[in-house]
């Protein structure tokens, strides 16, 4: 930790160009919470969602700044603000199947409607326009994942990718929404390198 805590203190007297002080602090609550470190995790992501709301009291707050606090705010345990952001992207942006799956697992997340959630992964797993290129599946696969759903989400993930919808296996790795699998076998094999 206290290297974690140098790495920090240099970010904070630094000007970053791609990243800010806040996504530092998030990426490292995710790799220490994905590794079993749950309580500097959740410190790390409390400093985070500190820093975001900090950053929306004194900038036009961007629906990028609000995502982000609100990715913060659920790993630092706040779960009925999360949420309500959550909630408010996805009515603002109802056509964002991101902000819609982020909801979804939030709401999961924080002991919310598992129906509501699982209504939202039925509909997206009813959707097939051709632009989407299996999107919608990856984003049925990690609200089923947080459902607890292995099976389920290891077919959409199968569906996504046979679509043509490539994506992060670092992310899933760091999500929370995949946390509730992690040791389930067919999910443990999908993950395993390729090629």
């Amino acid at each position: 930790m206290s290297e974690l805590d140098a790495v920090i203190a240099r970010c904070e007297k630094t000007t970053l160009r791609s990243w800010s002080v806040g996504a530092v602090l998030f990426t490292a609550a995710r790799e220490l919470s994905v590794h079993g470190y749950r309580d500097e995790a959740k410190a790390m992501a409390t400093r985070a969602a500190a820093w975001y709301r900090t950053r929306l009291e004194t900038v036009t707050p961007t629906t990028a700044l609000r995502d982000s606090y609100a990715d913060a705010l659920i790993h630092a345990g706040e779960c009925k603000h999360s949420v309500r952001i959550r909630r408010d992207l996805m009515h603002e942006a109802p056509n964002n199947l991101s902000y819609r799956s982020q909801y979804a697992t939030a709401l999961v997340r924080c002991g919310g409607s598992r129906d509501e959630a699982r209504r939202i992964a039925d509909a997206f797993g009813k959707m097939d326009p051709p632009f989407l290129h299996g999107q919608q599946f990856y984003h049925r696969a990690r609200i089923l994942a947080a459902l607890g759903d292995g099976d389920g989400a290891v077919r959409a993930l199968e569906a996504s990718i046979s679509r043509g919808w490539g994506f992060s296996n670092l992310e899933m790795h760091l999500n929370y929404a995949w946390d509730p699998i992690r040791d389930h076998p067919p999910f443990v094999e999908w993950m395993k390198p390729k090629g």
